[in-house]
């Protein structure tokens, strides 16, 4: 399936300024210093300070970029839409059904193989962050990506629901991620509940 690369980020697809390829550098340095911190130590453990060392990386930047420690999870979100997204583009021909159900699957293989320090960050993230604001702005490349699959979808006639695209992939991606949250720990449950919560929210969305 192709995916529109700017509806899919929600980004001008032209090439980055200077200002904005510093500033993805240093959220990768500061993202991939964290994970090996956290699985040296522990998420509790790491320290900002820690990470910011470890990334050569100044505690300013960190906060403008990621607010809080557990604010890192955003960088996670960005990397499982990338991954998403590369996943739908190589279906050909792919149904609105089978689009959707790639996303699902990127979705569990990513927090199924995620360490015990995202895991925990994950969890604080939850118990700060209310879903409303978690499902859309934590993640927006994930749902410009699922907003344009389901929009291509109630153009070809395959997605029968009337509501707008936006508010569908808002009800997606909050009802697979508490899928994923519920069951941390225990993949094979949370590929499975995941499963079946998205075959759960095909009933009624999408034509017979």
């Amino acid at each position: 399936m192709i995916v529109d690369p700017g509806a899919a980020t929600g980004r001008s697809t032209g090439s980055p300024s200077r200002r904005e390829q510093t500033k993805q550098v240093n959220r990768a340095r500061l993202y991939d210093a964290a994970l090996e911190l956290f699985a040296e130590r522990g998420y509790s453990a790491a320290t900002v300070e820690d990470i910011c060392g470890r990334a050569r990386v100044g505690r300013a930047t960190f906060f403008r970029l990621y607010g809080t420690k557990s604010g890192l999870l955003e960088e996670f979100n960005r990397r499982l839409a990338r991954e998403a997204r590369r996943r739908v583009e190589q279906l050909p021909a792919a149904t609105t059904s089978e689009a959707l159900s790639e996303i699902q699957r990127a979705i569990s293989d990513a927090w199924s193989s995620a360490g015990a320090g995202l895991q925990e960050m994950a969890e604080e993230y939850i118990h700060t962050v209310s879903l409303a604001v978690g499902a859309g702005a934590s993640q927006p490349d994930l749902h410009a990506l699922v907003s344009s699959i389901v929009r291509a979808g109630q153009s070809r006639g395959e997605v029968v629901a009337k509501p707008n695209p936006d508010f569908i992939a808002w009800v997606m991606i909050a009802a697979l991620c508490s899928a994923a949250a519920t069951w941390l720990g225990a993949p094979e449950t949370m590929r499975r509940r995941s499963t079946e919560t998205l075959h759960l929210l095909f009933s009624g969305m999408l034509a017979e």
